[in-house]
């Protein structure tokens, strides 16, 4: 993962100024959460992380890169079967936060193990989803023998609306949070039934929460309730019952209601701007497919046109009238014919590789094929010394496509060629599980603002007549063995696992 979070979505999108602003809008609103919010996969692999939670937990976004949360801040015994009841919304135009709320005991980087309460919910990705989590660290009960007054101003100071009710719901308590979270006053609020802040058409909804906690002890709700002005506020609540310290017998409810508006907001605009980015993606994805298979299409039926061509010309020459003069016409026309059925083929290859086209691996004498391609490469340009080291290949032969290797050694050889200046090093060896192969020469090599870019499509920086094909096509093989080819230290590096992983 990278370290600014969302890697999965700069996987699944492509690059474009609106899904660029979209990824941007993630990203701000993650950064500007005032809550502890993280993002992960199913298997609890972290996707992305803000500042608060580094400041919860003690980790950095960086550390916790691609971590699972289940073993770290939120440890066993909660794990990913808590939140199998959490489903994704279907689409942009459902982005409404199905979200619920959870207990759980967390741990920070110290080791500390604290009470948190999470609000998550779930974000689609094609037909797969992640889990999106604010935070919230519970402040656990002063334990006996906090003095009166000490808790009245625990409860006074408190962020959250805490309310104390009778048991037919008259509220009887009502602290400075409160007061700003309904608009209501205490004189105005206490002796009013606790409905003075629930719209009528939950009345009933709050009784039965009430009769809830009265039987379990403690009961958790997130709806919606009303201002004094009439404005709407969303409230995460939990009620339980007070009992007399005596006798064990209920005696009314707390009720302790935090404000989750603003976190309900962002949670359905993070949804609905994610929700973009996954169509923008599939898209972008549909175009592509396209443009492979009419690439493929193309390059087909030229393939028949440049064999004919060739095939022409070839005639030509062998005809016993043909004119001496125009015989270097015809050469140059066979030889351009030669360089387009090149082209032709290095499209069809990238085109298969851009569609799966699969490698096929078997036991391969891998230091034959070098020394071959290198043979091949020497008779091509006698004047360049070309050296094989072959060190570290065991009895047992590696696991490779030999005709991809085939191609991979001749992009690569052909390469250095063009670029060398007297002389070619070739090393054959392994190292843990991988083949690894280097090719380097004695040319000027590839300045660092480019090393990437050798290996886009049609990219050819040195003007010496390539088709920008081949290192994309010899890398695109390489990652169909489940390796890759990479440029490092003035050398080409390829690395592919001994035993077959396609």
């Amino acid at each position: 993962m990278r370290s600014d979070g969302f890697a999965r979505l700069r996987e699944l999108t492509p690059s474009g100024r609106r899904n660029r602003w979209l990824e941007e809008r993630c990203r701000q609103l993650v950064d500007t959460a005032k809550t502890p919010f993280l993002a992960f996969e199913v298997d609890g692999s972290v996707i992305d992380w803000n500042e608060e939670a580094e400041r919860l937990f003690g980790w950095p976004r960086e550390a916790m890169a691609g971590r699972s949360v289940f073993n770290t801040v939120l440890p066993p015994p909660f794990s990913p079967a808590d939140l199998t009841d959490i489903r994704p919304p279907f689409g942009a135009q459902d982005a409404t936060v199905r979200g619920r709320r959870r207990e759980a005991t967390a741990r920070d980087r110290q080791g500390r193990l604290f009470p948190v309460e999470l609000h998550v919910w779930a974000t689609r990705f094609g037909v797969s989803h992640t889990y999106n989590a604010f935070v919230h660290e519970v402040v656990p009960p002063d334990p006996p023998g906090k003095s009166s007054c000490q808790m009245g101003a625990i409860i006074e100071s408190s962020g959250e609306a805490i309310i104390g009710t009778e048991l037919d719901g008259t509220i009887r308590t009502w602290n400075h949070a409160a007061e700003d979270m309904f608009g209501l006053s205490s004189p105005e609020a206490v002796g009013q039934p606790i409905v003075v802040v629930v719209p009528p058409e939950s009345h009933d909804a709050v009784f039965c929460l009430l009769a809830a906690a009265r039987d379990e002890g403690v009961v958790h709700h997130e709806t919606s309730w009303v201002a004094k002005d009439g404005s709407p506020v969303d409230v995460a609540v939990s009620l339980s019952v007070v009992r007399d310290p005596d006798v064990g017998e209920p005696t009314g409810f707390s009720v302790i209601a935090r404000d989750v508006t603003e976190e309900r907001r962002m949670s359905a605009e993070l949804n609905a701007t994610l929700a973009a980015l996954d169509e923008a993606a599939a898209e972008a994805r549909e175009a592509e497919a396209r443009g492979r298979d009419f690439l493929a299409d193309a390059a087909h039926q030229l393939r028949t046109p440049t064999a004919g061509i060739r095939a022409c010309a070839e005639a030509l020459l062998r005809h016993p009238s043909f004119p001496p003069e125009a015989e270097g016409v015809i050469a140059e026309m066979m030889a351009e014919t030669s360089r387009a059925a090149r082209l032709i083929g290095a499209l069809l290859q990238m085109a298969r590789l851009d569609q799966g086209g699969a490698v096929a691996p078997a036991p391969c004498d891998v230091a034959a094929v070098c020394r071959e391609e290198v043979q091949r490469a020497r008779s091509l340009a006698p004047g360049l010394e070309i050296h094989t080291h072959v060190a570290g290949l065991s009895d047992e032969k590696p696991e490779v496509d030999a005709d991809a290797l085939k191609e991979i050694l001749a992009n690569l050889l052909d390469n250095a060629r063009r670029h060398a200046g007297s002389r070619v090093d070739v090393t054959v060896a392994t190292t843990g599980h991988d083949l690894e192969i280097r090719v380097a020469d004695d040319g000027p090599g590839v300045r660092a603002e480019m090393v990437e870019r050798i290996f886009d499509r049609f990219v050819s920086l040195d003007g010496k007549g390539g088709s920008g094909l081949g290192l994309p096509i010899a890398r695109g093989l390489a990652r169909a063995h489940g390796g890759d080819l990479t440029y490092e230290d003035r050398e080409f590096v390829l690395r592919m696992p001994l035993v077959a992983q396609v």
